[in-house]
């Protein structure tokens, strides 16, 4: 019978908690450090079973992905449920740092953008609403934790406010379309952390979830 597995919670060192992080040498991306910590999932609906945790699963190429695996902790012995969130302290979401998670921190020194470990962004096809967050592809998306330590993306315009004409004010949207969906990637095809970018899912096997931060 296979051992129950260990859970990492408390098992990190707090020193790694915050560090300052430089990026290039002119100082123009000098980016501050927060974790580790665990990102777990949580479906919306009441009668959802998804209850878990993501962790880094690299495929084929130099790309990661973020694959759900249900449980009630994350595994001490597998250093892919850990994350970091990279920012400056200068740009923010209604008052709330914004700035990049990343896997991958074993990385000892930045890259050319002055990020520390592989960043998260979106790729999408073109016969669907699904977004696959993807680590790894040299560009990121701006993320951040409210209140509740729950993970958004953020944008500064909403074109369902276009006419023709006038150009949509900027604002400070939050989105929270997180879901797990079976997707297929590279030699993956997996429950994987996916992005709904409006509307209702085109793959039928989406869930929307919660993605939340807990410290470790």
């Amino acid at each position: 019978m296979k051992a129950p597995a260990t859970c990492l919670y408390g098992l990190v060192a707090a020193a790694i908690s915050t560090a300052q992080v430089t990026g290039d040498p002119d100082g123009i991306n000098d980016f501050k450090s927060d974790g580790p910590f665990a990102l777990q999932v949580k479906g919306q609906a009441l009668n959802s079973s998804i209850a878990g945790y993501v962790y880094a699963l690299p495929t084929f190429g130099t790309q990661w992905l973020l694959q759900y695996e249900p449980g009630n902790c994350p595994r001490a012995d597998n250093s892919s449920f850990q994350f970091y969130f990279n920012y400056t302290g200068e740009m923010k979401s209604q008052e709330t740092d914004i700035g990049f998670f990343v896997t991958d921190y074993t990385v000892e020194e930045t890259n050319e953008f002055g990020l520390k470990g592989k960043a998260v962004s979106l790729q999408f096809d073109l016969n669907t609403n699904i977004g696959l967050p993807i680590m790894g592809i040299a560009t990121a998306v701006l993320t951040g934790f409210n209140a509740e330590n729950k993970t958004f993306l953020t944008h500064y315009m909403d074109d369902s406010t276009a006419a023709p004409g006038k150009r949509p004010p900027y604002k400070d949207y939050r989105y929270y379309n997180w879901a797990v969906c079976w997707q297929a990637f590279s030699n993956v095809y997996a429950p994987i952390l996916s992005w709904v970018t409006t509307g209702r899912p085109h793959n039928p096997t989406c869930e929307l979830v919660d993605l939340v931060k807990v410290n470790l």
